[in-house]
């Protein structure tokens, strides 16, 4: 079980502090002895949608995200055994953040390090279908007019 707050760019954390992209991606990038030839990385970022039943009058200003940590870091990190198997991954870093984020603010990364682009392309896209099935996070979308709801988790189709 990873533990809470470390600073390791290459497992998986749920935090309430900003994701460092570039670090990760380059911790990937000079790992695995040589046999890295492609890192992927997919940053999730808060848009700014229309809160629905609002009439698209209010817009999104922030998503709140809550977890209980041990829970979701747990599922991360079962998500991530089975991608570096299935996809034969050098590495593979998994970050979700927690907390109020307003519009444009990383929410998650998702960093896939492979000997091949394609393996690395469909383990991050595979990655992040498997948070939105698997991984216990509530979010509450909050509105410029102090509308607020949550939202329901959706299976993913991928």
């Amino acid at each position: 079980m990873p533990e809470r707050g470390r600073d390791d760019l290459d497992g998986v954390r749920v935090t309430t502090e900003g994701i460092d992209t570039t670090a990760a991606v380059r911790r990937l990038a000079s790992g695995g002895a040589g046999a890295v030839g492609a890192v992927v990385s997919f940053a999730g970022v808060v848009r700014a949608d229309r809160l629905p039943g609002s009439s698209g009058v209010e817009a999104v200003t922030e998503i709140e995200f809550e977890c209980f940590p041990e829970m979701a870091e747990a599922e991360l990190g079962r998500i991530r055994a089975e991608a570096i198997e299935r996809f034969a991954l050098s590495g593979l870093v998994v970050v979700h953040r927690t907390g109020r984020l307003k519009v444009g603010e990383e929410i998650v990364l998702v960093a896939a390090a492979a000997r091949h682009r394609q393996a690395a392309f469909e383990a991050a896209a595979w990655v992040m279908d498997r948070i939105k099935e698997r991984v216990p996070l509530w979010k509450r979308e909050h509105g410029d007019a102090g509308g607020r709801r949550w939202v329901e988790g959706r299976r993913s189709v991928g």
